[in-house]
């Protein structure tokens, strides 16, 4: 898995081009806009060292400021009422950044206008563009204090894929029969092999290191993947959520009474 990943990771050129273009927009955007307080943040996995080669680059315009103006025009409003202006604000910034790049030959000749530029408006506004080096740029507005800002795509989107994963992981290990995955964890306990916790994990983590030991002999699981997404689905839809949680460690479901009386 970590030699595929190494043929696939972004190049340090493209990742170059990728911050020369971020540069480039807060340049452009503070010359039409000389009172905007803002910075132009690239997020997602791109900075984050996991982006692979032609992938996308997600970018957040940081203006605090403008909650701020929110906050001064209409204090007596309700948080819903500054929510709802929050995002009409949000979508005159991104229309005002789409007009820039339509007008400005500074940077209008670096986007590839055959594919355009596309604003959706979903739960997160966000502005689509693409380069003419082939960057796909994903432009989202974020108002309150970046780290702590579910409006940032990056946040959203990473942490729904993270929790997806773990609930294929789960059922895969205890919501089909035969499982079809082991939990090595539990195997391999005090073999010094794989981590436990943040805190017990191998002195070597050798991505090519062979197993302790054989895996116990069980049942081949002959389901195809449409009947394993059905059973994924039937599983999930009868999982009560508020009484009970998923131990990744022990590969269970637990009872949260119990873990309260813990």
């Amino acid at each position: 898995m970590s030699d595929h990943f190494e043929k696939l990771r972004q190049p340090q050129e493209e990742f170059e081009r990728k911050m020369e273009l971020c540069y480039q927009l807060k340049n452009i955007i503070s010359k039409h806009n000389p009172t905007w307080l803002f910075n132009v943040v690239p997020t997602g996995s791109t900075v984050t060292g996991l982006a692979t080669k032609d992938s996308d680059l997600d970018v957040a315009i940081h203006i605090p400021q403008a909650a701020k103006i929110v906050q001064e025009k209409y204090p007596e409003h309700h948080e819903s009422s500054k929510i709802i202006l929050w995002r009409e604000m949000q979508l005159e910034i991104l229309q005002i950044v789409r007009l820039i790049l339509e007008k400005d030959e500074q940077i209008r000749y670096r986007i590839n206008w055959e594919k355009g530029v596309q604003l959706v408006q979903a739960q997160i506004q966000i502005l689509k563009i693409e380069t003419t080096d082939r960057i796909e740029c994903d432009i989202s507005v974020v108002m309150e204090p970046f780290l702590s800002s579910m409006h940032n795509s990056f946040m959203i989107r990473h942490f729904v894929h993270y929790a997806l994963v773990l609930l294929v992981i789960h059922f895969l290990q205890c919501g089909t029969y035969p499982p079809i995955l082991p939990n090595l964890a539990k195997l391999y306990r005090n073999d010094n092999f794989i981590a436990m916790s943040d805190r017990e994990y191998p002195e070597v983590l050798d991505f090519g290191a062979s197993l302790p030991r054989a895996l116990p002999e069980i049942h081949l699981n002959r389901a195809s993947v449409a009947q394993l997404f059905l059973e994924f689905l039937h599983y999930y839809l009868r999982f009560d959520f508020q009484l009970n949680y998923i131990s990744m460690r022990d590969a269970t479901v637990l009872k949260r009474s119990v873990f309260k009386n813990h």
